[in-house]
């Protein structure tokens, strides 16, 4: 699996947005909450675990729970992420409220899944290479459900579907698994998929999600840019979504928290897709 070290989907003119903090935890305990307010924090977790004790990973959260390290980190636009060492952060900047007595034990529940999650893929390295077919048809399924209809390719323009599919898999082959942009690689999943790749643009790099939304767009597949992709990620999900389109221990530790009843946070967009590979992949997301 690759871990990237920062988000081309944010930031620009020069500023980084990291996914790995480039601090230890020296450096980040001077955004840490006082002691009571940690308390308070915490417990809110423990409160959402009784009243919801089969709640999407609570064993998991509730095992763990001490390892979490609540902060306010205002200039990081993400509310979780992980040290040099890999411990878990939560970012309580994100949440709407300004007050940590107006938290709400959902809203906070749901952050401490997240950065537990993201931080046992960083630490562990281990997301197996067998996912790939299902992260590739979810990935496929949010782009056909956002742009399918309006670029035609649910009527006049539906032969182009196995095209979008195969650059979807060329991408997240490479640019969240990891692997080389090769002409093997690249034939390997063009059989698969029962296609071809001969009349496409393929000067891009595939590793990078810029260079595989420019793809979709000078193949005509979709009049699709950066810019319009990420306005329509975040008006669907929230900036703690882009993440997930370019690394796939953002994606695996995002996607469960959209089960998390009652919270604002993470929307219900990602689990109401057709089909079941959410559910196949959430229920994977414990397991590694």
């Amino acid at each position: 699996m690759k871990i990237k070290s920062d988000f081309e989907l944010m930031g620009g003119h020069g500023v980084k947005i990291y996914n790995v903090l480039p601090f230890n935890k020296k450096t980040l305990s001077a955004f840490s909450l006082i002691k009571e307010e940690k308390m308070y924090v915490n417990n809110l977790v423990r409160m959402y675990i009784r009243s919801r004790p089969n709640a999407i990973g609570s064993q998991f959260v509730m095992s763990d729970l001490a390892l979490c390290n609540p902060i306010h980190l205002p200039d990081y636009p993400l509310p979780v992420s992980v040290d040099k060492k890999g411990a878990p952060y939560v970012n309580l900047t994100a949440l709407p409220q300004s007050s940590v007595s107006d938290y709400t034990p959902s809203d906070v529940y749901a952050l401490y899944l997240n950065a537990l999650l993201f931080s046992n893929y960083i630490k562990k390295k281990k997301i197996p290479d067998e996912m790939f077919q299902d992260v590739s048809n979810y990935v496929y399924s949010v782009f056909m459900k956002m742009f399918g209809k309006k670029s035609g390719l649910l009527g006049s323009y539906r032969d182009l579907i196995p095209k979008l599919r195969f650059l979807v898999s060329l991408y997240v082959k490479c640019g969240m698994f990891g692997y080389s942009d090769t002409i093997d690689t690249r034939n390997r999943l063009s059989a698969s998929l029962y296609t071809s790749f001969d009349d496409l643009k393929m000067d891009y790099d595939f590793s990078s999600t810029t260079g595989f939304i420019n793809s979709i767009r000078d193949n005509q597949i979709i009049p699709i840019s950066t810019v319009k992709f990420s306005q329509q990620v975040v008006r669907i999900g929230g900036v703690q979504s882009l993440p997930m389109f370019e690394d796939l221990s953002r994606f695996f530790s995002t996607l469960p928290c959209s089960l998390v009843s009652g919270n604002t946070i993470y929307r219900s967009f990602w689990s109401k897709l057709p089909g079941t590979t959410y559910k196949k992949l959430v229920m994977k997301s414990f397991t590694f």
